[in-house]
C-alpha cells in the first residue's frame, strides 16, 4: 500500500495574521499606559519617604547635639562635645558652634570658634551624626556611588542632595540649627 503524503499548500498552514498580531501589540501598549504610571507613582513615593525620614533622623542628630551643648552648661562655641558617648579618643564628638549648633567634627588643634565653612565641614557633621554608617555621603560632583551627595551652599548651611535626583535635598543651617527637607510632590 502506497503512503501519500500530504503537500503543504498555503491555506493550510497555521499562524497569526497580521491584523491579529497588530491587536495584540495595541493592546499591550494600552495596559503599559495603564500601569507604568502606577510603578513611577510607587518609585516617587518610595523616594519621598526614604528623604524625609533620612531629614527627621538628622534633625534629631542634631537637636540631640544641641542637647549635649546645653547640657554642658555652654555659652558659646565648644569643642569635641560627646553626642554618643564619652569616648577617650573623641570619636563620638563633635564641634559646636557659637550658637549652639554642629559645625565640624575633627579631631586635632582646638579651634576657639567652630564653625561650619566648607563642604568637608557638611560631611563631617553628617558622618559624626550618623556615626559613619548609612545613608551614605559623597561631596557633590564626586564620582563614588553614595546615597547623598554634600554641598556647601552658604555661611553655615549645606546641602544633602539624594544621589539619584538632586530634586530631593535636605537642607542644614548651622546658624539657627535648622534642617529643611525638600521634595518634588
Amino acid at each position: 500500500m502506497k503512503h501519500i503524503m500530504p503537500t503543504l499548500t498555503p491555506n493550510n498552514t497555521r499562524g497569526f495574521t497580521l491584523i491579529e498580531l497588530v491587536v495584540v501589540i495595541i493592546i499591550l501598549g494600552i495596559l503599559a499606559v495603564i500601569v507604568s504610571p502606577k510603578f513611577i507613582s510607587l518609585e516617587q513615593d518610595a523616594q519621598i519617604s526614604s528623604v524625609k525620614g533620612v531629614g527627621g533622623a538628622f534633625k534629631s542628630a542634631v537637636d540631640m547635639a544641641h542637647s549635649a551643648w546645653i547640657a554642658k552648661g555652654a555659652v558659646g562655641p565648644l569643642e569635641d562635645v560627646p553626642i554618643y558617648s564619652d569616648n577617650p579618643d573623641r570619636s563620638g564628638t563633635i564641634d559646636i558652634n557659637a550658637n549652639g549648633w554642629p559645625a565640624q567634627h575633627y579631631l586635632g588643634p582646638v579651634e576657639t570658634n567652630p564653625v561650619l565653612n566648607n563642604v568637608a565641614d557638611c560631611l563631617s557633621v553628617w558622618k559624626i551624626l550618623f556615626a559613619g554608617a548609612s545613608p551614605t555621603m559623597s561631596p557633590s560632583g564626586d564620582s563614588s556611588e553614595t546615597d547623598y551627595k554634600a554641598s556647601y551652599t552658604a555661611p553655615g548651611q549645606c546641602r544633602y542632595s539624594l544621589a539619584r535626583d538632586n530634586n530631593y535635598y535636605i537642607d542644614y543651617n548651622s546658624n539657627d540649627g535648622s534642617v529643611v527637607t525638600t521634595t518634588p510632590e
